[in-house]
């Protein structure tokens, strides 16, 4: 419910982009947005982050930051799937 609203953040579930048993490591990479995956038993609960380090490193967040500072769509300039 938190990032509901979010552009840059999506929880997901694995069977959404039809992923069974793994997460590709490149399925983000040249976006700047996070997608979390929670999946788990009664027993465990795992929780998945797929982003692109250089994308949503530093030079990502900068630019978002600098967007909302601004009074810009945080997104502005920045490649979101």
């Amino acid at each position: 419910e938190h990032y509901s609203n979010k552009k840059m953040v999506k929880v997901k579930c694995l069977e959404e982009n039809n992923f069974s048993t793994f997460l590709p490591s490149n399925y983000l990479s040249n976006y700047d947005n996070l997608e979390l995956y929670v999946s788990g038993n009664d027993d465990r609960l795992v929780i998945s982050a797929l982003y692109d380090n250089l994308g949503k490193g530093a030079s990502g967040a900068a630019v978002q930051c600098m967007n909302i500072a601004f009074g810009f769509d945080e997104a502005t300039g920045l490649l979101v799937k």
